[in-house]
């Protein structure tokens, strides 16, 4: 399917690994060039290695998204080196687990105003293209009780409300905005899979709870599960697309370059989050 986003320009932070780097395969594969940065070089260049392959344009940098100057001077050498942002999204996060002072900072710092301050960077770039859009990223977190009382969930809940105030704000200068709330993602590089033994009670928790279908993603193919619609929210129907919060109740699971019956390896019952057994769905579309 074209989704209409061939020589867009996409500007993603923190997307050497994990859902931001499966986003980055979606969009490259439907030809939109792309901009990416995150705390390891070797990541990144790892991560523009496979988009490349697609044949866009695409720039990288390694940096503390934390550092107040950091994420904005990025923003802007990434839209001089691909020529204009169409697209803008952050995928940093962090989260310590626990209710205390230092665990709130930690959350505001590395994940809340790295979204901010790039939002900010981007918004000139973004009101030169006809085609702009910002995707903010919260969690299921944010609308249900996960793994008790932690400022990861309160602040992602801000994360709904700030992208769907700004969705009115920024209408009027012609960009979208909207907001992917996903469950918990076991990714090959991310915290679920460092500790999988730990985890795969709350993977199978979750699973049977919330089963939406894994995330499949395969190199070089058009595969890209629940997150292609995301792509298709920046397609041909793009202006359907405005202050809309949708929810993705599931433990999608992604892997590279793995068939889909595979996809589930590593858990001794593979839970029912293997195979897609119910929609995602929209919650206060404007």
């Amino acid at each position: 399917m074209d989704l209409g986003l061939k020589g867009l320009k996409a500007i993603l932070v923190g997307a050497n690994g994990g859902i931001g780097r499966v986003v980055a395969h979606v969009l490259s594969a439907e030809g939109c060039d792309i901009a990416i940065c995150g705390r390891s070089q070797d990541k990144v260049d790892n991560v523009l290695s496979e988009v490349a392959a697609s044949g866009v344009k695409t720039y990288g940098e390694a940096l503390d998204v934390t550092q107040v100057e950091a994420v904005p001077a990025f923003v802007d050498k990434a839209a001089e080196a691909l020529g204009g942002c169409d697209i803008f999204i952050s995928f940093t996060s962090t989260n310590l687990g626990e209710d205390t002072d230092a665990a709130w900072e930690a959350v505001i710092q590395a994940d809340i105003l790295p979204m901010r301050r790039g939002i900010a960077a981007a918004r000139p770039h973004l009101a030169k293209s006809d085609n702009a859009a910002i995707v903010c990223f919260s969690s299921t977190g944010a609308v249900e009780e996960f793994m008790g009382v932690q400022p990861y969930n309160a602040l992602k809940a801000a994360v709904m409300n700030y992208s769907s105030s700004l969705a009115q704000a920024l209408a009027g200068e012609g960009i979208r905005v909207n907001c992917i709330t996903p469950g918990p993602v076991l990714t090959e590089d991310g915290p679920l899979a460092q500790d999988p033994g730990r985890h795969a009670g709350l993977l199978q928790r979750d699973a049977r709870q919330h089963a939406l279908g894994p995330v499949h993603h395969r190199r070089g193919t058009r595969q890209g599960g629940g997150f292609r619609r995301l792509a298709r929210m920046q397609g041909d129907d793009r202006r359907q697309h405005r202050g809309r919060q949708r929810l993705h109740q599931a433990h999608p699971v992604l892997k590279f370059n793995v068939p889909p019956e595979d996809q589930c390896g590593g858990l001794q019952e593979p839970p029912p989050f293997c195979w897609p057994t119910a929609p995602s769905r929209e919650v206060g579309a404007s």
